[in-house]
């Protein structure tokens, strides 16, 4: 079985060439060599390797990009730049199929908003950085993503926020609530939280029915949820409820 790199991961290494097209990639790779097949990683094909994770989907993905820290940018951009600027995207809820990143000795991960600890691994990453997928479907299948390297080194001018118009109001989904953008909500829960069968308490061993109908089971995995990303737990999905979802590919 052929492995193959999740395309976020190869869209993010084609975007960085092409922003950076003199870059060192003597540190590059995604997968993973003698060191990593010995242990669990992302950069082990998911199916035929020792990976990280493994959705058993009958495709052998790598989930891990290492870039070459040296870009070579005659005007002097380097990659703690780079990592510092995409940081900021993250923890704004941009960027939603990364998971984690490792650089010089520290690491950034999604189940912590992004907020900066120190890496004690084997392998400090100082010659490169770790980018790492998502571990859901919807990161293994995302196209069309934007890595933001252009972004940086450039200026852009602050809209006089007088002009701005007001963002448009949020609607608000609940218990009773019955169309499509139940259907939605419930498909985001069934297709990226699948294993949220297992722990909603009233409805083990069960998954989410996207049937439109806003009931008690479409109310537990919404409590479920906002548990887990600790928010307000009242089953209710309002604008901060979808502002979490939309980390992890909700497009509604």
């Amino acid at each position: 079985m052929a492995w193959k790199a999740v395309q976020n991961l190869l869209e993010g290494r084609d975007q960085l060439d092409s922003r950076f097209p003199n870059r060192d990639k003597s540190s590059e790779g995604m997968i993973g060599d003698t060191s990593h097949q010995a242990e669990a990683s992302s950069h082990n094909p998911d199916e035929t390797g020792r990976p990280e994770f493994s959705d058993h989907d009958g495709k052998d993905e790598v989930r891990a990009w290492d870039a070459d820290k040296d870009l070579r940018d005659p005007s002097g951009i380097q990659m703690e730049m780079l990592v510092q600027h995409i940081l900021g995207i993250l923890r704004s809820g941009g960027m939603w199929w990364i998971r984690y990143i490792i650089y010089n000795r520290r690491i950034w991960h999604r189940r912590d908003g992004f907020v900066t600890h120190q890496y004690t691994g084997s392998n400090p990453h100082t010659d490169h950085v770790h980018f790492n997928s998502d571990f859901t479907q919807a990161a293994d299948e995302a196209t069309g993503t934007d890595w933001h390297f252009g972004e940086v080194g450039i200026t852009t001018p602050v809209a006089n926020p007088v002009s701005n118009p007001k963002p448009p109001a949020v609607h608000v989904v609940k218990r009773g609530d019955k169309g499509t953008e139940v259907r939605h909500v419930q498909q985001f829960f069934h297709d990226v939280f699948p294993s949220y069968r297992h722990s909603v308490r009233i409805h083990r061993g069960q998954n989410i029915s996207v049937d439109g109908d806003f009931g008690d089971q479409t109310e537990a995995w919404v409590v479920e949820f906002q548990n887990r990303v600790h928010i307000k737990s009242d089953g209710i999905v309002g604008p901060d409820t979808k502002s979490h979802m939309k980390k992890f590919g909700y497009k509604y």
